[in-house]
């Protein structure tokens, strides 16, 4: 077990660890991946026939959009579907780029596509960055609309772009990126020399900076007026071939490029979710208030997820465009975006290799509907009535505990779970046989088999098997109910009449299909097939070097005459008290008296109506809660807000990415110091984590911690910032006598061992009396008492007010 000194070393002072073969991994992936790819081009692609390319074309595209889309809907927890949009914006530009430019420039095939991703990158990011900056302050079906919105924006905009009466000019559109890009430059300078201030030296502030934004875009019109007009209103209009779309695209695309994308695209999101960066991603899909509590820039976060992911998207559209030849809008109807959010919900919300996965899966499903003969339409209704049946009966027997796993009927559904694999060896013998793509047959082999070792030669085959079995079972079941229950159909009369010989085509019914499986997976297992896991292995082995050395600072919180009205409710007013470093400080009261209030203001949560709060002199008023966690003050929460799908360990982890130096790129590029410095962050997280006496459920999720370890956990999260000054909202309740008072103890080695000062709001004042030095009592939002805990548990007024006898 650690002792005290070194637990405090760790966290004063990161101790980072130095890849050592880094280099070498590294070497030998790239090596065999260029292996891979020259072998592939060489070998395989002469003799694929163009159906076949075409088919591994799409897959692996869609698994790249899929990963992307992922990257903000499911790791990030945003709600976007308006993906093709991105998809299309990166085809769009890039085609119209080669088209323009290419045979005239002379640059060999390769080193233009590697320009043309580029473009097609750039082109989408910036879409990104301009649709998720206004819409990011939406949430949830807000968010879904306005990029749905977004996305049948850019596809009616597209079709009038066919250089006649309605087409922009190219004046227009480089005056429009002009613009922007002067605006966003403004606010950035004005936001870091001008900083916002209170009263009317603020109010004269923002009147100087509104002017200055007009004389930014005068600037730029009369730059465009005197300059450039002229030249590009020579170009005409802006022609992208409206409905018909972009034609006669050079196809300069080779299907190992779009390997290497997918490959790229997979690498990238790995090392993101492999680093600190990614733990603060995943902190704003759990939790975007506590994220921020905790120093994580939770707008960045998004607009960033957002970029990433349109860069990814507008590079495949890149790689389309010069496949295909053409571009059209039709190609990137609303049904693209609906079908990639599709993937993303089937694969798993937050599983890269799942999303990358369920993309070529449902892609080749799609294609390999194409080949089936038409199914008649009583037959269908029979097989979803079937369907329904079955799943009806599942749930009802679930809830009356007849079908438990784990009882009496385990070793039926194991005998199940056997035949299953015997007949999945029979359907990939039948499946051989039919006439289909060998691209769609390798897929779906490599599925068969997957499956057959999940279930078969694996340790958890004890449990798989009975799933399987009763998973098997129930298809069984709906293939025997189906002919009963479309003879039974046939026999209704006007039924019969009226749909009795239509027949459908299976790939016309492939959104019934990707429908049906999206509501089964939502229903049984909401978080997807593979959930938040992955399919990863080590890259490489990591050895400790020296630890540097740290230093502490002292805190000082200052509040004066705070007060803050919610319309005509004074919730807290005129409250004014001083805390010194190494103060253990109570703030306490009767429900609805404002401390959480008070908290909420001083973290930024809230901005007081009037009033000061001074941290190190410095004021705190109108800065975001990341920004004050990173000046040094962290909090709790009344109603625990940890990360609940993260473990125990990735929630302090997330704490500790405060403190982080490496930037978003060596992180993506899982460059050495990002690997070193996580692995710092890991082993101090492990230390606090054994100072809470929480290192047995490390790995263990949050969620599923008892309510005591969950409090001991979030304040192990909010050490783990480095705080000067820690808030702990209520961090007793709920506790029995034994924990309340192994709390005490900790809180208190805080400030003796570590020199942390504290902030306690709670409700236990025998808690709050032994341990507390100082007191401020507030009622209905005023300041009736303050001073040591023997005044305060004989003070009249509190007594009156709050305790009701002295403690």
């Amino acid at each position: 077990m650690a002792t005290t000194p070194a637990i405090i070393n760790s966290i004063v002072s990161p101790n980072p660890y130095r890849p050592v073969p880094f280099w070498t991994a590294r070497l030998a992936s790239v090596a065999a991946l260029v292996a891979f790819l020259y072998a592939f081009h060489t070998f395989v692609t002469p003799k694929m026939g163009i159906y076949d390319v075409r088919l591994f074309v799409l897959a692996l595209l869609f698994s790249t959009l899929a990963v992307s889309l992922n990257l903000i809907n499911g790791i990030t927890g945003q709600f976007s579907i308006g993906h093709a949009a991105f998809y299309l914006i990166g085809a769009i530009t890039s085609g119209k780029v080669t088209v323009l430019f290419m045979e005239r420039s002379g640059i060999p095939q390769v080193p233009w596509m590697v320009l043309m991703l580029v473009v097609g990158a750039v082109a989408a990011a910036i879409a990104g960055l301009l649709v998720g900056l206004p819409s990011l302050r939406l949430r949830g079906d807000y968010l879904a609309v306005a990029t749905l919105g977004f996305g049948e924006i850019v596809n009616v905009m597209l079709r009038n772009q066919d250089g006649g009466g309605t087409s922009f000019t190219l004046t227009f559109v480089v005056g429009l990126v002009l613009l922007v890009a002067a605006l966003a430059g403004y606010v950035w300078v004005v936001r870091k020399a001008l900083p916002a201030r209170e009263g009317p030296v603020g109010r004269l502030l923002f009147l100087v900076k509104l002017a200055g934004g007009g004389l930014v875009c005068w600037l730029v019109t009369l730059l465009m007026q005197s300059s450039l007009s002229s030249r590009l209103d020579t170009v005409g209009r802006l022609d992208l071939g409206g409905a018909y779309g972009l034609q006669n695209i050079p196809k300069t695309t080779e299907l190992w490029m779009i390997f290497l994308l997918l490959i790229g695209t997979l690498a990238v999101s790995r090392n993101l979710l492999k680093h600190a960066h990614g733990l603060g991603f995943l902190a704003v899909r759990e939790d975007e208030l506590a994220a921020d509590a905790t120093g994580v820039n939770t707008t960045r976060i998004k607009v960033t997820a957002f970029v990433i992911g349109a860069a990814i998207a507008g590079m495949a559209g890149a790689l389309f465009a010069h496949y295909n030849g053409s571009v059209a809008p039709d190609d990137f109807k609303m049904d693209t975006s609906f079908i990639l959010v599709a993937m993303v919900v089937i694969g798993g919300t937050g599983s890269i290799t799942g999303s990358a996965l369920a993309g070529i899966s449902l892609k080749m499903l799609e294609e390999g509907l194409r080949e089936l003969t038409n199914i008649p339409a009583i037959v269908l209704i029979a097989l979803v009535t079937s369907a329904a049946l079955v799943f009806i009966g599942y749930q009802q027997s679930s809830k009356r505990k007849l079908l438990k796993i784990d009882g009496k009927i385990r070793p039926f559904l194991t005998v199940l779970g056997l035949a299953g694999c015997a007949g999945l060896v029979y359907l990939g013998y039948l499946f051989y046989h039919f006439n289909l793509s060998w691209v769609i047959k390798s897929g779906g082999f490599a599925l068969m088999i997957a499956i057959f070792v999940g279930v078969l030669l694996t340790p958890a085959r004890k449990t798989a098997l009975p799933r399987f079995g009763l998973l098997g079972g129930s298809l069984a079941l709906v293939v025997l109910l189906t002919p009963w229950i479309a003879k039974g159909l046939h026999q209704i009369g006007p039924l019969e009449k009226l749909i009795g010989e239509t027949t459908y085509t299976p790939s016309d019914l492939r959104w019934a299909v990707f429908s049906i499986a999206l509501v089964f997976v939502m229903i049984l297992r909401p978080q997807g097939t593979m959930g938040h896991h992955e399919f990863s292995w080590a890259f490489c082995t990591l050895a400790p070097i020296r630890a540097g050395e740290g230093e502490g600072i002292v805190s000082l919180l200052s509040v004066d005459n705070l007060t803050i009205r919610f319309g005509g409710l004074v919730a807290v007013n005129n409250v004014s008290f001083a805390i010194e470093p190494g103060d253990l400080f109570g703030l306490i009261g009767p429900n609805g008296a404002g401390k959480t209030t008070v908290f909420n203001m001083v973290t930024g949560v809230y901005k007081p109506t009037s009033g000061s709060i001074q941290f190190r002199g410095e004021s705190l008023c109108g800065l975001r809660p990341h920004q004050i966690a990173r000046k040094g003050v962290c909090r709790t929460f009344q109603n625990i807000r940890l990360f609940g799908s993260l473990t125990a360990l990735e929630n302090v982890m997330v704490g500790a990415f405060l403190r982080h130096h490496c930037t978003l790129a060596e992180a993506l590029a899982c460059l050495p110091r990002a690997t070193s410095e996580t692995f710092a962050l890991r082993q101090q997280a492990l230390d606090l984590l054994e100072l809470m006496n929480l290192s047995d459920v490390s790995g263990a999720r949050a969620a599923d911690l008892p309510y005591g370890k969950q409090r001991r956990l979030e304040i192990a999260r909010a050490m783990a910032t480095k705080p000067e000054l820690i808030l702990l909202d209520e961090p007793a309740a709920g506790m029995n006598p034994q924990e309340s008072e192994d709390l005490l103890k900790t809180v208190r080695k805080l400030r003796d061992s570590f020199g942390k000062t504290v902030l306690l709001i709670e409700h236990d004042m025998r808690f709050v009396m032994n341990l507390c030095e100082r007191i401020v009592v507030l009622d209905h939002g005023e300041e009736i008492a303050a001073g040591p805990p023997e005044a305060i548990r004989n003070n009249p007024k509190v007594i009156e007010a709050y305790l009701g006898e002295a403690v």
